[in-house]
């Protein structure tokens, strides 16, 4: 059985958002029976992997999670959720499955959520995910950094070793791993939804998010 934990990581000392202060405070409504752990330079050593303390030097906090939500998970089980995820109700229906996660839906792009992930201490799916860190560098082969995605990562895992379906409806896998659609966690839907994810995007960097705004502005301006 899944433990009550809840597992977030917050590397950087910078100061959560009020987005993200509101999420937290919405764990605490909905999951007042659940331990809620922060993960941080405090309570995670940086220097015990090399990806991880790649990244960190660089600051690229998200990719820092990326290792230690697995980590987490690995070692106490329990629930990870992304700091812009809300939560509208609780999560006990599904601490029975020996682990959980589910679609996410973003802008039409269909994949394993990655923001809500939950397992029971060592379940052989985490510890698969994790031993892809073992030997992995955050330095890509052409100097710069590897900004590949957990999503994409774990996307490919699921896939090619548990046969999963991308078509956003629920399944069974391997190991009790159970894949729910993107309504459940991801994406909000009146009655069904028990949790929403934002996407802050809180590790993209800001030229990229300036890019992006600059871009759209002048897609819609009419001339």
């Amino acid at each position: 059985m899944i433990p009550k934990i809840i597992h977030f990581c917050w590397f950087g000392r910078g100061k959560k958002n009020k987005l993200i202060e509101s999420c937290i405070s919405s764990w605490e409504r909905y999951l007042p029976d659940y331990e809620i752990i922060e993960w941080n330079e405090d309570n995670f050593d940086v220097s015990s992997n090399d990806y991880v303390f790649e990244a960190y030097k660089k600051r690229k906090w998200a990719f820092v999670s990326d290792f230690v939500r697995l980590y987490a998970i690995k070692e106490y089980g329990g629930i990870y959720l992304d700091t812009d995820v809300e939560v509208f109700r609780s999560f006990d229906k599904f601490l029975g499955h020996k682990a959980f996660t589910g679609f996410e839906n973003y802008k039409g792009a269909l994949a394993p959520i990655t923001a809500v992930m939950a397992a029971e201490k060592g379940h052989p799916w985490v510890s698969r995910l994790i031993a892809e860190y073992d030997t992995a560098s955050f330095r890509a082969a052409d100097g710069t950094d590897d900004l590949t995605t957990n999503t994409i990562k774990i996307t490919k895992i699921l896939m090619n070793e548990y046969s999963v379906s991308l078509d956003d409806q629920y399944q069974i896998l391997k190991d009790d791993l159970h894949l729910y659609p993107s309504n459940i966690f991801c994406n909000y839907k009146i009655g069904t939804s028990y949790s929403m994810h934002h996407f802050n995007g809180s590790w993209i960097p800001w030229q990229y998010k300036l890019r992006a705004k600059l871009k759209a502005i002048f897609k819609n301006k009419k001339y």
